[in-house]
């Protein structure tokens, strides 16, 4: 039942995409503030001495759920789910899997520099740099979903209609 109400959407969607209008303030302030969220998690569990299983474990769902939403947009309607897929998820994935994947990296290699007892300041310092500068990327991020891929899926649509 709940397949087929997902698969209802995902049809109504995808047929409605070329008259949609989007706030692209909105949608890039939610991305900042779920990107921002994510990657305050993976420092925090860093900086935990139970970090390393969490961090696995949020990397997995945030795996399964992009690669759950491409392969159901490309399962429905192959066409126009692969073009969705293209331009509206790919631009700022480009930047934020491999973040993410570097943030998952930093936090689990800090978490076990933790549990050897081999943290000072200037490493917490060093790593909170690096995190810094992960959320940089994570608000770049962000601006290419709220504003670029928007404008490509509507571009390449007013193009093919």
């Amino acid at each position: 039942h709940s397949n087929s109400q997902l698969a209802t959407f995902a049809d109504g969607f995808l047929n409605a995409l070329p008259g949609l209008t989007m706030d692209s303030t909105l949608e890039t302030g939610a991305a900042l503030a779920g990107n921002w969220r994510f990657f305050a998690f993976l420092w925090f569990l860093g900086l935990s001495l139970f970090g390393i299983p969490c961090i696995g474990g949020l990397l997995f769902l945030k795996g399964f759920a992009l690669g759950f939403s491409v392969s159901f947009l490309v399962g429905r309607q192959v066409s126009a789910g692969l073009l969705v897929s293209i331009l509206g998820v790919l631009p700022q994935n480009l930047l934020l899997i491999p973040a993410v994947l570097l943030g998952g990296t930093l936090a689990a290699v800090f978490s076990r520099q933790i549990w050897q007892g081999r943290v000072g300041a200037r490493q917490v310092a060093l790593y909170s740099g690096c995190f810094a500068l992960l959320l940089l990327v994570g608000a770049v991020a962000a601006w290419l979903q709220g504003y670029v891929a928007p404008a490509l899926l509507q571009g390449v649509l007013a193009m093919l209609s």
